[in-house]
């Protein structure tokens, strides 16, 4: 057990795989982008027209305890919710990113990225494919699949959170009802 709880499996459904490539392609290269942009003190701009300077840099991954909707969906319904404000990146060797910032949480200047793993769609639809789904609603195989991939998805996550040096006490992990 022990062993289990400090190793990810690779197997049929892609949770770890998926987990590492977000981490690699997304946030890690995002928090080092951002980083060099506090260093370079440059100025951005929101949707509403307000202008800031990144003083310190936060990013929250929500991770849905489901994932019975399309993640586009959740993204949007959380963004109109909760007031989120949009803001983007000009790419700089990469592609250019849009955050959404979660206005309500910044606090003395501090940038503070909310992101939902759009990524969580193609488990979605490999446990959907895995238990040869051909009705609506969820089977009991179908809810532990999903727990614990999703379960999955979030150590992996957080193990490479913790390892990198760029990522490590800015990135944190929430795991939410959406």
């Amino acid at each position: 057990m022990q062993s289990k709880e400090e190793t990810f499996d690779l197997g049929f459904l892609p949770s770890t795989a998926l987990a590492y490539g977000y981490f690699s392609n997304f946030i890690e290269r995002t928090v080092e982008r951002l980083l060099e942009d506090k260093h370079d003190k440059k100025q951005f701009f929101l949707d509403d027209g307000n202008s800031f300077k990144i003083k310190e840099l936060k990013v929250t991954v929500l991770i849905p305890d489901d994932l019975s909707d399309d993640m586009f969906k959740k993204v949007s319904a959380k963004r109109l919710r909760d007031g989120w404000q949009r803001m983007k990146v000009e790419p700089k060797n990469v592609r250019d990113y849009d955050f959404s910032i979660d206005v309500s949480k910044v606090e003395n200047g501090e940038l503070h990225l909310v992101d939902i793993p759009f990524t969580l769609n193609a488990l979605n639809k490999s446990i959907e494919l895995y238990s040869k789904k051909e009705h609506i609603g969820k089977s009991v195989k179908e809810n532990l699949l999903e727990y614990r991939e999703i379960r999955n998805f979030t150590k992996t996550l957080q193990y490479l959170i913790n390892k990198s040096s760029l990522t490590k006490g800015i990135v944190e992990i929430e795991i939410v009802n959406i």
